[in-house]
């Protein structure tokens, strides 16, 4: 049930409420049938027993069927003897039940009657019935039921689909939007409904974090763009400082060396970052070119100690720039991390050209796949120790492959490292 969708829950919950109802409602239904015929002839008993008291005289054959459902008796006060000619009942009835004397009420076991005396005082008025609704009522009930019940039941359906349809299309249209929306970069809005249902009260809440995330991105940013900037003056400043401290007299030149080495890394790390900001906010022009020829040239020109396997000759349209930033830190990250082996490759996979890059090293954790493209992330030292870096390199190559359009992916190489494929 959780993979089903909101609209199919409530279908299925419908369709099992209407398959419990045809156990049910029937049972249910009769009874309030039997019941409202009861009342009915409750009241109209009543009625026609304050008619017969007033003037029993008054019930001719005209009236019959008016008192169909009744059985009516009359029996004189004096003698106790049924009047035959003011009472009405079938002559059936008459036969199964000895009514000749008011004593024999007490044999209509199986009915519901009620006694007056007349106004004259000369006439006991008895007015019979049974209260079971009859055959001929119920059995047409019955038989219509399950008729009209799918009937009703398909409507149901029917309105519960259209209803869900209209009521959802909203938030179909909302996943499609919010899907494309990028608050760390822009801010765009979900159109607002204007209602004050439960669905336009969402939409409202998300703009509402949408704007506060961008604006939380965007400070982020200005932040470590500012930052960054004004602590590359006082390093420059204290790297002239070393160089007169590391050509005077008496020092420890290891002491100075380690500074140095200390301020050529917070360089470092100032310089990712910029380069992080500067990727998210600038539009790259593409150009074509020849993937093979550019990996190799960057290989050769930086002496990257990894082996090349040209499997497909690939053509692209990218910028040289970004492409190079991604290479370069993909591969020097295969190199710090290997043991004896790092390995590029070119190739087509289910049609789309990629670029993996893989070694033998430790390799990534599961658990850690998709955090290590975090800015400033680093697994435990047992598996980084003495391999440094800034923690951004990864973080860098993340969002150049985001700005092209690919995407990346890591997994564990065949080597027993870590593998990183990406798809142009």
């Amino acid at each position: 049930m959780k993979k089903l969708g909101i609209r199919t829950k409530i279908l299925i919950i419908t369709l099992v409420t209407l398959f419990i109802g045809i156990f049910f409602i029937p049972g249910i239904l009769q009874n309030l049938a039997e019941s409202r015929y009861s009342q009915t002839l409750n009241f109209d008993s009543n009625v026609l027993l304050e008619e017969l008291a007033e003037d029993y005289t008054s019930l001719e054959r005209d009236d019959m069927p008016r008192i169909n459902n009744y059985f009516v008796l009359l029996y004189d006060n004096a003698s106790g003897q049924l009047i035959r000619e003011g009472s009405y009942f079938p002559p059936r009835f008459g036969r199964m039940h000895d009514l000749q004397n008011i004593k024999g009420l007490a044999e209509l076991k199986e009915f519901t009657y009620k006694i007056t005396t007349s106004a004259d005082g000369k006439v006991t008025v008895v007015v019979a019935y049974n209260s079971s609704a009859p055959r001929e009522f119920i059995d047409p009930f019955q038989r219509d039921f399950f008729r009209i019940y799918l009937f009703i039941g398909f409507l149901v359906v029917i309105g519960v689909l259209l209803a869900t349809t209209i009521a959802f299309r909203p938030v179909k249209e909302t996943i499609s939007k919010v899907s494309k929306l990028e608050p760390l970069k822009n801010l765009d809005k979900l159109k607002e409904l204007g209602s004050n249902d439960e669905v336009g009260k969402l939409i409202k809440t998300f703009n509402g974090l949408l704007e506060k995330t961008h604006l939380s991105s965007k400070s982020q940013k200005q932040f470590v763009e500012n930052a960054s900037h004004e602590l590359k003056t006082p390093l420059t400043s204290l790297n002239l400082q070393l160089e007169k401290l590391a050509n005077a007299e008496n020092i420890d030149q290891n002491l100075v060396k380690g500074i140095k080495d200390d301020v050529s890394e917070i360089e470092e790390t100032l310089e990712s970052l910029l380069l992080l900001s500067e990727i998210k906010k600038t539009d790259y022009p593409e150009e074509p070119l020849n993937l093979t020829n550019v990996i190799s040239d960057l290989i050769n020109d930086r002496g990257y100690d990894i082996e090349f396997v040209n499997t497909d000759k690939l053509e692209i349209d990218t910028n040289l720039g970004l492409l190079k930033i991604i290479l370069n830190n993909l591969i020097s990250n295969s190199i710090k991390f290997k043991d004896t082996k790092a390995q590029i490759q070119t190739c087509v996979v289910e049609g789309v050209k990629t670029i993996i890059v893989e070694d033998d090293g430790d390799g990534i954790l599961l658990e850690n796949y998709d955090l290590i493209f975090d800015p400033f992330f680093q697994e435990d030292e047992s598996r980084t120790r003495g391999h440094g870096g800034s923690g951004l390199g990864l973080s860098i190559v993340k969002s150049a492959i985001e700005k092209l359009g690919w995407k990346i992916e890591v997994s564990e190489s065949s080597f027993g490292g870590a593998k990183f494929t990406v798809f142009i």
